[in-house]
């Protein structure tokens, strides 16, 4: 088992890492005494001494000299980065290693960090350190990153059987290829081409009576790369079936990406991050029907198609670029289409 490597603690955090931290929106998170959501774990935020006590102590043990003898009512290490950054580590390998002091080294001065951390705990002929020790806030944020962690990864293997089903269509269509979900329902994916237009069809064999198959739905759809949500068109089950289908139609560009960025990333790599096989962006200004669509999109880094076919994440303000010929075409087509009716 890997030894999870040592975290700031909450207090340590706020208290004496916030205003040095060197991402801006970080900073000003922590300043207000707000944690970063739980994608963030802990002991990844970007500080020297974080970075430091986590090199030092995921998998070595301090040396005779790291030992804080100063307090020794808990066991306290020392770590270091540069001349300046010291902290304190809370050494308990069995359970979890804690960055519970953290300061600048300042030579003969009373501003020192051992000084103060000394100073803080001693009253008197008593030592007293549990001040900077873990809290329940720290278990609990803990918890709930490892748990988010399983999640993720949970996540990631579920998009991994969906791609793994996906390429094997592909790469041979017309053939229906099936993969067993963690929930015991089935996928099978069909690739059917179509004259000029691919038509790829994803069915699920669940149990879609009360609605059961929904969440299973939504995860297939978001685990195929570069396709925008509302593309997909749902075959509800039937009186002879009871699993859904939905399909969307794709074209020979969507599958040269897909299987260019299977190639060149890798599964794993692509599993985690499905938007690799979006266009890339040509400096137009293209036309998406629905704002609203385009708004969250934007806001949350989803796909969106335009009229012409293309397929991208909204990350600039289409007003100062040239309007898409192809998207122009299409939307007075669809408005003489609409007037003639």
């Amino acid at each position: 088992m890997v030894p999870e490597p040592p975290r700031p603690t909450i207090r340590c955090l706020f208290e004496d890492l916030a205003d040095t931290i060197s991402d801006a929106r970080l900073r000003s998170a922590l300043l207000a005494r707000q944690l970063p959501d739980l994608s963030v774990q802990l002991h990844d935020v970007d500080h020297p001494i974080v970075s430091a006590a986590s090199h030092r102590y995921t998998d070595g043990e301090p040396r005779g000299r790291d030992r804080y003898r100063s307090v020794r009512d808990h066991p306290w290490v020392e770590c270091r980065h540069g001349e300046r950054w010291r902290g304190l580590v809370l050494w308990q390998p069995a359970v979890q290693c804690w960055l519970g002091f953290a300061g600048w080294h300042e030579a003969d001065s009373l501003d020192d960090v051992y000084e103060r951390f000394t100073r803080r705990c001693t009253s008197g002929a008593k030592t007293d350190s549990s001040h900077f020790l873990p809290t329940k806030d720290d278990d609990l944020r803990l918890q709930a990153e490892l748990l988010q962690v399983r999640k993720s990864e949970l996540k990631q293997g579920f998009r991994r059987r969906v791609l793994q089903c996906l390429l094997a269509a592909v790469s041979a269509p017309e053939t229906e290829q099936q993969e067993t979900l963690h929930d015991g329902s089935l996928l099978s994916v069909v690739f059917r081409p179509d004259g000029d237009i691919d038509e790829l069809t994803l069915r699920i064999a669940i149990d879609w009576r009360g609605g059961k198959g929904a969440p299973i739905v939504e995860d297939v759809k978001d685990a195929v790369p570069g396709i925008a949500n509302s593309e997909w068109q749902i075959i509800p089950p039937g009186p002879l079936r009871l699993d859904p289908a939905f399909f969307v139609y794709v074209d020979d560009s969507w599958v040269g990406r897909l299987m260019d960025a299977a190639s060149e990333h890798g599964l794993e790599v692509l599993a985690a991050d499905p938007n690799l096989v979006v266009d890339q962006r040509d400096g137009a200004a293209h036309t998406i029907q629905g704002n609203s669509t385009v708004t969250a999109a934007y806001a949350e880094g989803h796909v969106v198609r335009a009229l012409c076919g293309r397929r991208f994440i909204p990350q600039a303000d289409p007003s100062t670029a040239p309007p898409c010929s192809k998207c122009e075409d299409r939307r007075k087509q669809l408005e003489s289409g609409s007037a003639s009716t």
